[in-house]
């Protein structure tokens, strides 16, 4: 009994500091430490990966940095035939053999820049990086007689490089000599492209120095279709052709020619029936008055009225007097004839 009595003793009082007031604020102290540490460990990694993607963008800017300058070294042709003058490609019944290459200069002079080095850090670099093989690959014939295009491959060190990275490559063209080894580079339209983001790569003068324009914009709506013979830019949009030069107008005077009067075309005669002797028909005409003129005038203008109308004779039947307001008396009068055949 007395040996359970001191465990209860004992345990009492291993308990009553943790019931305390005190007990209670250790207890407090430890669970806040353990979630500063939880988020400690949290924003750690945000901070680590915030790091190794900054170094990503480094690397990667600086190996953009490394293909402009090579690009604008071997613009001009002169800075890759003095560097590679004697190099031999070979070739197999499978194509050409890689050419690997121990640097890069920027130009042949002794004090030149070295672009890159094989097996070495970056010149520059804030971020350790380094080249791993410098190599001409895709060697291939274009099609006249000992001329060949191939890439410059530069691959990033993947020991010192943040993720992996494609290989740099800028195209070049290249003279054989008879035994197969560079006698000369050429420039190449599709080699050089050292132009300023916003410009439009269109050449190299006798110096091997690139031209440069702008970029040809078209407005809002419009979209671009190509370049007239001076650079402009022909702008296209729903309508048709647009930012074009105005067509020239010219205006004559044209005489005012009177259309030609209608043809008319006169029916051919037909030759009327003749009526058999002796009948006739009856004619009205008009009198110049009312009762007025004598038979014998009436009987002649029948007469000449008939004959007018193909009968042979005609005479004055009766006459007759109907109102009208245009004539001097009121009246007018109407003669009816009698034609004869």
């Amino acid at each position: 009994m007395s040996s359970n009595k001191n465990m209860k003793t004992i345990l009492r009082s291993f308990a009553k500091p943790l019931l305390s007031s005190k007990g209670e604020s250790l207890v407090m102290v430890m669970i806040s430490l353990g979630v500063v540490s939880l988020i400690g460990l949290g924003v750690g990694n945000v901070i680590s990966s915030a790091s190794i993607e900054q170094k990503r963008l480094a690397q990667k800017l600086e190996l953009l940095d490394l293909k402009n300058s090579i690009i604008g070294a071997m613009a001009n042709p002169n800075n890759c035939t003095c560097q590679l003058n004697g190099v031999v490609f070979k070739k197999t019944p499978t194509g050409y053999v890689d050419v690997t290459l121990t640097d890069l200069k920027a130009a042949c002079l002794s004090s030149s820049v070295i672009l890159a080095k094989a097996k070495d850090k970056l010149p520059g670099t804030q971020t350790g990086l380094k080249i791993s093989s410098i190599k001409i690959t895709e060697i291939k014939d274009r099609g006249n007689p000992g001329e060949v295009a191939g890439y410059f491959t530069l691959q990033a060190d993947s020991s010192t490089s943040v993720g992996d990275f494609q290989p740099i490559r800028v195209l070049q063209s290249f003279k054989l000599d008879s035994s197969q080894a560079v006698s000369s580079c050429t420039y190449d339209s599709m080699t050089a492209r050292t132009c300023a983001r916003g410009e439009m790569f269109f050449g190299v003068d006798a110096a091997g120095t690139p031209i440069c324009r702008q970029f040809p914009r078209c407005s809002s709506g419009s979209l671009l279709q190509g370049l007239d013979s001076d650079g402009n830019p022909i702008c296209v949009d729903g309508r048709g052709i647009a930012n074009l030069p105005s067509p020239t107008v010219v205006y004559h005077t044209v005489a005012t020619v009177p259309a030609p009067p209608p043809v008319v075309v006169a029916a051919a005669p037909v030759a009327p029936a003749t009526p058999p002797p002796g009948s006739g028909f009856t004619l009205e005409i008009p009198g110049k008055s009312c009762g007025g003129a004598s038979d014998k005038t009436m009987d002649a203008q029948c007469l000449s009225a008939c004959q007018g109308r193909g009968a042979r004779s005609g005479h004055n039947l009766k006459g007759q007097c109907e109102k009208d307001p245009s004539a001097p008396s009121g009246y007018k009068g109407v003669y009816t004839c009698s034609c004869v055949y």
